[in-house]
């Protein structure tokens, strides 16, 4: 028993102190388990900073191309709404033209008073109807004659203005009155070849003016057709004009009445008279006193706002004409000074009108709603970029942790 018990000691004593041998041999192991460890934690917070400088970085990156995009599609949407409103624009300025009205959407006010001043400035034989300038504007641009036409690919708008001869003309616009003679019922008077004429003020040219635009109450722009040179043998108006009624050559008519005759004209307040004596006149008008004279001379007169006048038995009205006299009146042309529709027009060779069904912005308004809907998607890509990947960020940090 006491054999037994000593074997089992020594056994014991034997499993101890391999027990010990094996713990001393496994503390090393241990130690060294527990500094890779700490080594393979110290090395995991490193990777972890390393993680989120990588991901601060991409973030940067990604915020950094997203601003990128959504500038270049800022400049993109401006780009084709600046596009879109030149085609309107344009498309505005063709149908001004075609209209003959002349718009700010063509040409620039400054811009249109410098292309002005050029061409008085280098115009030789010809000038300008007046000087350019802000108030002479609006006249520029009431006589400008504009068309727009297309060449290739290109837009013209061709602006025409109006030079004139340096010489000023006087506009004269005749009616055959009867003048009197050395006899007293007889009357001579001459037929003029056309009822509008200008002479230059010097006496020396005269032209048949037609398509005449007005610039004041006193001037007018007229188309020549051709210059005449005046001299002896011109026309028995010229003559009686220059001359003081020296007809020269010309053979006046004579006519033998001693009626009144008058007539209205145009739609103004003058009427023409012919007295072949002296006649007693009544002007009435509101609110003056009446005015009784005599007149002798045959010619034109002006009427005074609701003012009538009596020649003899005979009322002139600025409004309407007697009918009861209508047998008396002096049938006379009423032509005026822009006396013929006859206009001349150039149009420009070998260039199309444009025709205004090719410009389609339907297609630029589809490209502007995917321009919009791109706008919208790259705000959305403007938010943070952990805030829409936090649960996959989540993710892989622990699968790494773990």
């Amino acid at each position: 028993m006491l054999k037994t018990a000593n074997t089992s000691m020594n056994t014991l004593q034997v499993d101890g102190n391999s027990l010990h041998d094996l713990l001393n041999q496994q503390v090393p192991v241990v130690s060294a388990t527990i500094e890779n460890f700490d080594k393979s934690l110290r090395q995991l917070y490193s990777n972890e900073e390393r993680i989120q400088t990588t991901i601060k970085s991409i973030n940067k990156a990604i915020n950094t191309i997203q601003e990128e995009a959504y500038g270049l599609l800022e400049d993109v949407y401006f780009s084709v709404s600046i596009l879109h409103d030149l085609i309107d624009h344009t498309r505005t300025a063709i149908l001004l033209a075609k209209a003959k009205i002349l718009d700010t959407s063509i040409l620039e006010r400054k811009k249109l008073l410098e292309e002005l001043g050029v061409i008085a400035a280098s115009s030789t034989k010809t000038v300008v109807p007046i000087t350019p300038n802000d108030k002479t504007l609006p006249f520029y641009i009431s006589i400008i004659d504009i068309s727009a036409c297309q060449l290739n690919k290109n837009i013209i708008f061709v602006l025409k203005v109006s030079l004139v001869d340096p010489k000023q003309y006087t506009l004269y616009h005749f009616y055959s009155l009867p003048a009197p003679t050395k006899q007293d019922d007889l009357f001579s008077t001459i037929t003029p070849i056309s009822d509008v004429m200008a002479i230059s003020d010097d006496n020396t040219q005269m032209f048949y003016p037609y398509n005449c635009k007005t610039i004041t109450d006193n001037d007018k722009i007229c188309y020549t057709g051709y210059l005449q040179t005046i001299n002896e043998d011109s026309q028995c108006e010229i003559q009686q004009i220059i001359h003081s009624g020296n007809y020269g050559m010309c053979q006046p008519h004579i006519i033998k009445t001693n009626e009144v005759k008058l007539q209205k004209l145009y739609s103004t307040t003058k009427w023409l008279l012919f007295i072949p004596k002296t006649i007693n006149i009544v002007e009435r008008c509101p609110e003056k006193e009446t005015n009784y004279s005599k007149l002798s001379i045959s010619g034109s007169i002006t009427l005074e706002h609701k003012c009538n006048l009596f020649v003899g038995i005979f009322q002139l009205s600025p409004d309407v004409l007697n009918t009861s006299t209508a047998h008396n009146i002096i049938y006379l042309p009423s032509i005026e000074f822009d006396c013929c529709e006859d206009s001349i027009t150039s149009h420009l060779e070998d260039i199309p009108y444009l025709k205004l069904q090719h410009l389609s912005l339907d297609n630029l308004n589809e490209a502007k709603s995917h321009l919009t809907d791109i706008k919208n998607t790259l705000d959305n890509m403007k938010k943070p970029f952990l805030r829409r990947h936090i649960p996959w960020v989540a993710y892989n940090y622990i699968r790494n942790l773990s």
